[in-house]
């Protein structure tokens, strides 16, 4: 989000408050003050797509890629967000593959990871899951990996299905 807004000098703390407390990091509790500063969001187009836009993906041979677990990505899940499976031609990348103990894996293993489930291979990669959570986190995987257009689809599954465009079931693309 802060990317979209134009920000660049920006830092993801990767694995979280956990992550944070055993590397031995510093906390402090009570109220804090700083100088207040004017913030001017310059909003980037294409880092968000909307469902036209997903639908020009789909049929524009972009990557689009499914965050969310293989049960969902293949319709066999419980939760289906009203019709089950995936986006037809999209390829499957859980979030929890990027990540080690709630943090990223180092840059070289989700470059590898990224290119055997032929993520690269494209120049353009939209991302999507139930609502645009999960599929934030395989996004910066992929920005992490040195891949420069990642985009995220924020209305994903629940707008998909709501719009009655087809939905695809089983493992295949």
């Amino acid at each position: 989000m802060l990317r979209w807004l134009g920000l660049d000098n920006v830092r993801v703390l990767n694995g979280g408050l956990t992550a944070w407390k055993s590397a031995g990091g510093a906390l402090s509790s009570g109220e804090q003050t700083y100088p207040s500063a004017k913030v001017t969001p310059c909003p980037r187009s294409g880092l968000f797509v909307n469902l036209e836009g997903m639908q020009q993906s789909l049929d524009g041979g972009i990557c689009t890629v499914n965050a969310l677990s293989q049960n969902l990505y293949t319709g066999e899940g419980n939760f289906n967000y009203g019709r089950a499976g995936h986006f037809p031609g999209s390829l499957h990348l859980h979030y929890e593959d990027l990540l080690i103990d709630g943090a990223f894996r180092p840059a070289t293993e989700l470059r590898q990871i990224l290119t055997a489930r032929g993520l690269l291979a494209k120049p353009r990669i939209v991302m999507y899951c139930g609502g645009g959570i999960s599929a934030i986190i395989d996004a910066l995987g992929c920005v992490l990996a040195g891949h420069p257009d990642v985009a995220v689809y924020d209305g994903s599954m629940s707008e998909r299905v709501r719009s009655g465009k087809p939905l695809t079931t089983g493992a295949a693309p």
